[in-house]
């Protein structure tokens, strides 16, 4: 911990893309179940910064003043289906509008 923060420290050789600028990234520690096994309470993301839903994946959303980490897929619709990887939560479907997208997670860290 540094100033009351905790910092991670990556090698570029475990990014997904290597072009990636580093000051677009985040970590941030997962709360809750409603992602396991993929991502355990206390595990970390680590999220690029990007405001648009470029392809299906897992992203940090704001939903009804309420950040969360959620698997979205853009449906034939325009809809966005929400999920989770924990079978005990359903999924649904928002209009694009209804929600804001902070980030895409590109990298899980387990706290184990």
């Amino acid at each position: 911990p540094v100033e009351g923060k905790t910092h991670v420290c990556l090698d570029t050789a475990f990014m997904p893309e290597h072009t990636i600028n580093a000051s677009h990234l985040r970590a941030l520690r997962m709360h809750g179940d409603s992602m396991n096994p993929t991502l355990n309470d206390g595990d970390y993301a680590i999220v690029h910064l990007e405001s648009e839903l470029i392809n299906s994946g897992i992203y940090v959303l704001l939903i009804d003043s309420q950040f969360s980490i959620n698997r979205i897929a853009l449906r034939v619709d325009h809809s966005i289906e929400i999920s989770y990887d924990n079978p005990s939560y359903k999924s649904y479907c928002v209009n694009k509008n209804d929600i804001k997208i902070y980030g895409k997670v590109i990298l899980t860290l387990s706290n184990k």
